[in-house]
């Protein structure tokens, strides 16, 4: 049988250790022998096993002291960290532990020290304070409520930010954080809420739009497949001939209402223009040919100068042209014709002016359309029995928009 004796010593690093030193050979069995007596295998086995036991202990060891200093940092925090200091110290200098053992334990160590300074600035701010004149000690008083409120309501603008972000309500939480930036202009806290509200709300809208665009796209195809779908011509739809689409559509120029308000130099000029006249022009300008209309018909008329300035053309043009027994309408289309020029009523006079600057002055008019749209079955038996002169009194009887 094996006898043993444990012989307790202080090992490299101030940490306890356990030494244990075999004795007797016991049933045959010789003493342990010496590291210079072991082989190379056998001596590193030995060195590591006595590692890991230093590293338990010194884990053991720094666990109770950062404890006993953390039970006394409310009534002497400086002595607490004067503790936690030499136990820092003394874990850097222990050589016997790994890297990643000594890290952690270092971490440990500084947590416990950090603690430890605030509670000695606290309790030396206390000591000030109770030292100080009454309104020093007041003002410092009043300093520190006013920085707790600040703080509190910072408190409350992040937990009301974190509400608005998990709400999906990214702009307000975005307003929010950038009113708090400016009122609070040191915290980069602040900043970094605004960016990753401004960042996170930019995303929900593009994925947003995406998704719309993904719906418009299924949409018109469904539009698309929907339009292919045949119909069966059962009742045949009825077409009248080209003849009659052709006399509809003249027929309807005379049927247009203006829904300007003209004023009675306006309907002067409307009338003029459906009075007969008559020209006989050789080489001669188009000013004493305005000249000579606005006479003979007793209306105002005018030349855009800068719209022919624009287009190359001189008010100072020759016209060669005579005819007679036309309207005033038909003998200045007639005539401003070769000089691709037009007119148009417009600011109470006739205006002589580019084909160009015309088409910018388009105005409203009404047609009467209900005969070409009316669905009616009547309006159409109407339109074969009556003949192409009385469409419109078909249409009229048909769906009553006349």
């Amino acid at each position: 049988m094996m006898r043993s004796s444990c012989r307790r010593s202080r090992l490299p690093g101030g940490a306890l250790g356990i030494v244990l030193v075999l004795f007797g050979a016991g049933e045959g069995r010789a003493a342990e022998p010496s590291d210079s007596e072991l082989a190379d295998g056998e001596l590193v086995d030995r060195v590591g096993n006595r590692n890991q036991i230093f590293e338990g202990f010194l884990r053991a060891e720094v666990t109770n002291t950062v404890n006993r200093a953390r039970a006394t940092l409310a009534t002497d925090p400086q002595a607490a960290e004067k503790t936690l200091e030499l136990l820092s110290e003394k874990v850097g200098r222990a050589g016997e532990i790994r890297p990643d053992v000594r890290a952690q334990l270092v971490d440990q160590i500084e947590s416990a020290l950090r603690l430890a300074r605030r509670q000695v600035e606290i309790h030396n701010q206390r000591g000030l304070l109770a030292s100080q004149h009454p309104a020093q000690r007041e003002a410092a008083e009043r300093y520190g409520r006013q920085r707790s409120e600040q703080e509190r309501s910072a408190a409350d603008s992040m937990s009301q930010f974190q509400s608005l972000m998990a709400e999906g309500r990214y702009r307000d939480a975005e307003m929010l954080a950038a009113a708090a930036e400016e009122a609070q202009p040191n915290q980069p806290a602040w900043r970094n809420a605004v960016l990753l509200a401004r960042t996170k709300g930019s995303t929900t809208d593009l994925q947003a739009v995406r998704i719309m665009k993904e719906r418009g796209v299924v949409d018109v195809w469904r539009q698309e497949e929907i339009a292919s779908i045949p119909t069966p011509d059962s009742p045949p739809i009825l077409y009248p001939d080209p003849e009659v689409w052709q006399s509809l559509t003249e027929r309807r120029n005379n049927h247009a209402v203006d829904v300007k308000k003209r004023g009675a130099s306006e309907l002067k000029i409307l009338d003029e223009l459906d009075e007969r006249t008559e020209v006989d022009f050789i080489d001669e300008p188009l000013t004493k040919v305005v000249d000579y209309l606005k006479d003979r018909h007793g209306i105002e008329i005018q030349i855009d100068r800068r719209a022919l300035f624009k287009a190359g053309i001189s008010p100072e043009s020759l016209i060669t042209y005579s005819v007679k027994g036309v309207t005033l309408r038909s003998a200045l289309k007639l005539l401003l014709r070769d000089l691709d020029l037009t007119y148009t009523i417009r600011y109470e006079v006739l205006l002589i002016t580019t084909q160009e600057e015309a088409e910018m002055m388009r105005e409203a008019r009404v047609y009467p359309v209900a005969d070409l749209v009316s669905p009616s079955p009547f309006v159409r038996r109407a339109a074969r029995r009556y003949g192409i002169q009385n469409m419109s009194r078909a249409a009229a009887a048909g769906s009553g928009a006349f």
